[in-house]
C-alpha cells in the first residue's frame, strides 16, 4: 500500500529538501580544507535550512507511519564533525532567554549543534520515496523536530559561527 505523500514539487517541501541535501552534503564531504574555511562554507547552510523549515506545510502523519531510517554511526559522525572543525568549539549561551528564573549560562558546542541538525534531517532524506515524494510522516517529523529540537541547534550554530568568524573567534 502506498503511503500518503507530498509531491516534492511542492515549493516549500522542495526548498527544504534542497537545503537539507546541501547541508548534509557539506558535512559529509571529505575535503581537505582549513577548519576556518569549512566554518565559512557552513555559515549559510543552517540559515537556509532554518528558513526552509519555517515554510514546511503543517501536516499530520498517517496513523501507521513507519519509523524513519536510523543513522547507525551517530557517535562516529559526531567525532568526524569535531575533526573537521578542529575541535568541538565550545561557546556560552543562555538556554531559555525568556525565562527569568533560568538565566544560567550553559555551554554548547558547534560540533554538537551541526551534528544534531544533520541527525534530525538526514533520516528523512534517506526515506524519500524515489526522490520525488516525501511522506506526510517525514514532513511532519522535519517540522515538529524543528520546532522542538533542531531549530534551536541551527539558531545556536548560526550565532556561534558568526561569533567565530566575525567576533572574538576571528582573533584566533
Amino acid at each position: 500500500m502506498r503511503k500518503p505523500a507530498i509531491d516534492s514539487g511542492n515549493g516549500a517541501v522542495r526548498r527544504f529538501i534542497d537545503a537539507a541535501r546541501e547541508y548534509t552534503d557539506v558535512l559529509e564531504a571529505d575535503e581537505s580544507i582549513s577548519h576556518r574555511e569549512l566554518i565559512r562554507q557552513v555559515l549559510p547552510l543552517p540559515l537556509s535550512l532554518y528558513s526552509a523549515a519555517l515554510e514546511l506545510p503543517d501536516v499530520e502523519p498517517e496513523p501507521d507511519a513507519p519509523t524513519e531510517y536510523e543513522i547507525d554511526s551517530k557517535d562516529q559522525f559526531y567525532r568526524g564533525v569535531i575533526k573537521k572543525l578542529g575541535g568541538e568549539l565550545a561557546y556560552q549561551k543562555v538556554f531559555e532567554p525568556f525565562d527569568p528564573d533560568d538565566w544560567k549560562v550553559v555551554v554548547g558546542t558547534l560540533a554538537d549543534d551541526l551534528s544534531d541538525v544533520y541527525l534530525a534531517v538526514k533520516p528523512g532524506l534517506l526515506s524519500l520515496d524515489d526522490l520525488s515524494n516525501a511522506s506526510l510522516a517525514t514532513v511532519w517529523r522535519w517540522r515538529f523536530n524543528f520546532e522542538i529540537h533542531w531549530g534551536r541547534h541551527a539558531a545556536s550554530a548560526i550565532h556561534a559561527i558568526h561569533s567565530f568568524l566575525f567576533g572574538l573567534g576571528a582573533q584566533e
